[in-house]
C-alpha cells in the first residue's frame, strides 16, 4: 500500500474494470477454487487526469502488456503521452501498437506482487 496506494485511494472506476485470464468465482466458498492472479490480470482506476493500470503479478519477461490500451482501442481511443511506474521517479519508455501498450518494468521491482502504471494522455479519462 505504501508504494501503490495512490492507484487505490480517492480513485474512480475507468471505462473497463479490468482484463486478464483469471476468473474470480463468487459465492460462498468460491475462494477454494480460485487460481492465483497473473501479470495479464490488470485492473483499472482513474484519478484526476491519470489512468492507473495495476498488474496483479510480475511478468516473466519484465514487460507489462495492457491490451485495453492498444492503438485504436475502443476503450482508449486517444493518445498516450507519458507513462510512469508508480514508486519510480520519472517517466518510463513505452511502445503502443495495435496489440497493446508495452512497458519494460524496472528490474528493482522484480517479483513485486503488484505493479502500477500511471498513464497520461488525451481521451483516456
Amino acid at each position: 500500500m505504501a508504494r501503490n496506494g495512490e492507484a487505490i485511494h480517492g480513485t474512480r472506476p475507468w471505462r473497463r474494470f479490468g482484463e486478464g485470464p483469471t476468473v474470480v468465482k463468487s459465492g460462498a466458498m468460491g475462494e477454494q477454487s480460485a487460481r492465483p492472479f497473473t501479470a495479464q490480470d490488470i485492473r483499472f482506476t482513474t484519478k484526476g487526469s491519470a489512468l492507473y493500470a495495476t498488474a496483479l503479478g510480475w511478468p516473466q519477461d519484465g514487460v507489462m502488456r495492457v491490451d485495453s490500451l492498444a492503438q485504436d482501442s475502443a476503450f482508449a481511443p486517444g493518445s498516450i503521452d507519458r507513462v510512469e511506474v508508480v514508486g519510480v521517479a520519472g517517466s518510463t519508455p513505452f511502445k503502443r501498437s495495435r496489440k497493446g501498450l508495452e512497458v519494460r518494468l524496472p528490474e528493482g521491482l522484480a517479483g513485486a506482487p503488484a505493479v502500477v502504471l500511471k498513464v497520461f494522455g488525451h481521451g483516456l479519462v
